[in-house]
């Protein structure tokens, strides 16, 4: 090779290592978080939040807090978008879509998710087992009891996050009011398609019909049912005081919501975002939590307003209401997971076997 050969090969592999230097610095620049963004591992993306509340509900204000969490938290990168109200099916509709991977997230209720080959978690809708004492609940739950039920939520393939709150439940009814095991006999009452509620009331005397709560206020209004179960803010953004005559304080259970994300995608994303979504989740719950609370003083005094008669069941009637119920603990808990989950709610709560 001569000496002008040599020097145009020369150039030729400067040239080419330079090149390589520049694609590395632009592969580098693109990977890299942009200044001050504080989110380098998380994607640009779109999450897909169902729900089942209307405007106004502490369960819509709390998917909105999250919302505008997540996209702070992430300097706009995530945006999530909400499917309030239900617009996405029903409440089972759309928890299958989180189980099969066609929608990220959804709000759902705890009934609604045992049903999903999680049975276990069907001990915390046991009638009577809560104390009338909502700080109480939360440290159950926030103990052994609510970690091993929210694990237990992996064989589903759901990821969940923690539980929501929708307060203490009362029954209302057309005609006469609920006051004791004696009113519910032969009394059409509303449930949610859960085996732990149809047992429930047929125990305590009542014919219960399971009804999917998209049709619960044409049900009421049409005769189908005479009476139904809820929390005080579901009777009031769904307006039920329409269609019935009497409100009994019964505390008779605690309803819990909860938002669950399809396991496999969670498990997939970057352990920033992760994180991200876990404290949003967090925060946006203690504050649904707060407004649930504030909101269900506020309805008892405008309920009588609104033509629905308000009574709260005597400590008698009550404990009528707890004999009957107790025996149904032990029998609901034919499983070791449910066993085991009974003892560790009891062992918090002080109550012996």
């Amino acid at each position: 090779m001569n000496h002008k050969n040599k020097k145009f090969f020369a150039v030729l592999i400067c040239l080419a290592m330079l090149l390589l230097s520049l694609t590395a610095c632009n592969g580098k620049k693109t990977t890299s978080a942009e200044p001050g963004s504080g989110s380098g591992g998380i994607e640009k993306m779109t999450i897909k939040l169902a729900g089942m509340t209307p405007p106004g509900h502490p369960l819509t204000v709390g998917a909105e807090k999250f919302k505008e969490l997540v996209e702070q938290k992430t300097d706009g990168k995530v945006t999530v978008e909400l499917y309030p109200n239900l617009q996405l099916g029903s409440i089972r509709e759309q928890t299958e879509q989180v189980q099969i991977g066609t929608v990220h997230m959804t709000q759902t209720l705890l009934s609604t998710v045992t049903s999903f080959n999680a049975e276990a978690l069907q001990v915390f809708e046991y009638p009577f087992l809560w104390p009338n004492d909502e700080e109480k609940i939360w440290q159950v739950l926030s103990g052994d009891a609510g970690k091993t039920a929210l694990k237990g939520l992996e064989n589903s393939r759901f990821k969940g996050f923690g539980f929501w709150a929708g307060g203490f439940k009362s029954m209302t009814s057309k005609g006469k009011p609920i006051l004791s095991p004696d009113d519910l006999k032969g009394t059409k009452m509303r449930v949610i398609p859960s085996e732990i509620l149809i047992k429930t009331f047929e125990t305590y005397g009542s014919n219960p019909v399971p009804i999917e709560f998209a049709e619960l206020y044409n049900a009421l209004q049409q005769g189908v049912v005479n009476a139904q179960e809820n929390p005080l803010e579901t009777i009031n953004s769904n307006k039920l005081y329409e269609v019935q005559d009497h409100l009994s304080i019964t505390d008779h259970g605690y309803q819990f919501y909860m938002i669950v994300a399809n396991l496999d995608w969670f498990n997939g994303l970057s352990p920033e975002l992760q994180k991200v979504l876990t404290e949003a989740e967090e925060e946006a719950r203690m504050a649904a939590r707060e407004l649930t609370q504030q909101m269900a003083a506020k309805r008892l005094e405008e309920f009588p307003k609104l033509g629905l008669e308000v009574h709260k069941i005597s400590e008698e009637d009550r404990e009528k209401f707890v004999k009957l119920s107790l025996p149904l603990h032990k029998e609901f808990s034919n499983t070791p997971e449910k066993k085991e989950l009974l003892e560790m709610v009891y062992k918090d709560l002080g109550i012996k076997q």
